[in-house]
């Protein structure tokens, strides 16, 4: 598995802070000095290079403030540098210090561009500090940001290094077969559902940003996973809540401190096996009003396990969705994380959406929305799982806190080791098999 890089203090602080006071929430910090002065027109240059070397950056333009003076110019006009400023930094006695405050007064939102470059400037030495929205987490890696720019502000040529979370950076056995179609990513910011479906009518509540993957288990992979454990009978279904249960707590849950109140849980294998048997009770959505009756009553059908289900109870939801079995469940595993796994096996086609069948790639796309998981600010990964009769859909979202330590992609990756783990020894899940896993 990938192993992250740990954040530092100073960044743990600054996480702490941004997501305390909710300025400029969302926002991520890197500063990289150099012994190296470079003149205007070569740092010019560089940059140019590297804004043009990641596809993320490209067309990324800010509104620049009247506090900055000089601005670096683009080198090609088709390449714009526009989203960085140079500050001066002669006889300031903290030159860091300065540039903090200088990034500190540029606007933090989306409206004014995606990434901020603040270049300080002084005799014999650089200062580059570049603060990234949380959309381009799942694109560049920080890291590797952060590594591009110590080669930007090295002598000699400049080394780039290749967008992170390719497809074929997964080569897991799960996903061996997988086809590109089959794996989508996305990065969106949370706040109304999509228009059309059946929870257009919720609020814009204020939400955590998240990212998601999509990702498909043949055939054959189905087929191992659906062996039982020795010491319980555990379904498919089960595996995969028991697995992202065990997932969690393999996670360093000290890498933020808004995750480590969430994420410092310990499942026992009683709560695992509960996790499974929740996936044999079956709930139906009850429509909120007429419009989309025909697209949930009775037609969208299903096994849902909401664990925690704090997506509904926490934005009071609970009368537009109602269950037709009660909710005491709820108080009993409140500590584990939002799963809900829905057997696609007993979807049936409606008239708004003809020959959508049980194989059907995310045959349940009104009743699971796509924006609606991380509303909830104390929660932090949520993993659907669409689980036919020849294939398993997974889809994996965390929000913008969890990416801090763990990208989807990583998660996805982690999540396909662990499964197969699980299928491979056939029986409970351990602290020793979390360690190995790690």
């Amino acid at each position: 598995m990938h192993r992250r890089l740990p954040l530092t203090v100073a960044q743990k602080r600054q996480l702490s802070l941004m997501l305390e006071n909710g300025r400029g929430y969302g926002w991520l910090s890197t500063t990289v000095e150099t012994d190296h002065e470079f003149s205007a027109i070569e740092l010019s240059r560089r940059l140019a290079r590297f804004v043009e070397s990641h596809e993320a950056l490209r067309s990324r333009t800010v509104e620049l403030g009247d506090e900055f003076r000089q601005v670096i110019e683009p080198v090609d006009a088709d390449h714009p540098v526009d989203s960085a400023h140079i500050v001066d930094c002669a006889g300031a006695s903290d030159p860091i210090a300065h540039v903090e405050n200088a990034a500190r007064s540029l606007p933090l939102d989306t409206n004014h561009g995606s990434y901020r470059l603040i270049i300080g400037r002084l005799r014999r030495r650089t200062i580059v500090k570049l603060l990234i929205h949380h959309l381009f987490a799942d694109a560049v890696a920080l890291s590797t940001l952060t590594s591009d720019l110590r080669s930007m502000l090295t002598p000699g040529e400049v080394h780039i290094s290749r967008p992170s979370a390719q497809l074929s950076d997964l080569p897991t056995p799960l996903l061996k077969t997988i086809e590109t179609p089959s794996l989508r990513r996305w990065t969106r910011t949370l706040g109304q559902a999509p228009s059309g479906s059946p929870f257009e009518f919720l609020p814009a509540y204020e939400s955590l940003p998240h990212h998601g993957v999509e990702m498909e288990l043949t055939p054959d992979s189905t087929g191992s996973l659906k062996a039982q454990s020795r010491r319980s009978r555990i379904s498919l279904a089960g595996l995969i809540n028991a697995a992202i249960a065990i997932l969690l707590r393999s996670y360093d849950p000290t890498s933020s401190p808004v995750i480590q109140t969430v994420l410092s849980n310990r499942f026992t294998r009683k709560e695992s096996t509960v996790v499974a048997n929740l996936t044999n009770s079956s709930y139906v959505v009850t429509p909120p009003h007429d419009g989309v009756a025909d697209l949930i009553n009775g037609t969208w059908t299903g096994h849902l396990a909401a664990i925690r289900s704090g997506w509904f109870d926490r934005l009071e939801l609970d009368d537009a969705l109602r269950y037709t079995s009660d909710n005491r469940y709820t108080a009993d595993i409140s500590a584990i994380s939002n799963i809900r796994t829905v057997s696609t096996e007993q979807v049936k086609p409606s008239a708004s959406h003809p020959g959508k069948g049980p194989d059907h790639l995310w045959s349940l796309p009104d009743l699971i929305p796509p924006v609606d998981p991380c509303r909830s600010r104390n929660t932090h990964l949520h993993v659907f799982a669409g689980i036919g009769p020849s294939t398993v859909h997974l889809r994996v979202y965390t929000s913008d806190a969890l990416t801090r330590c763990r990208s989807p992609w990583q998660v996805a990756n982690d999540l396909s080791r662990c499964l197969e783990a699980m299928a491979d020894e056939r029986q409970q899940l351990s602290d020793v098999q979390v360690e190995r896993l790690r």
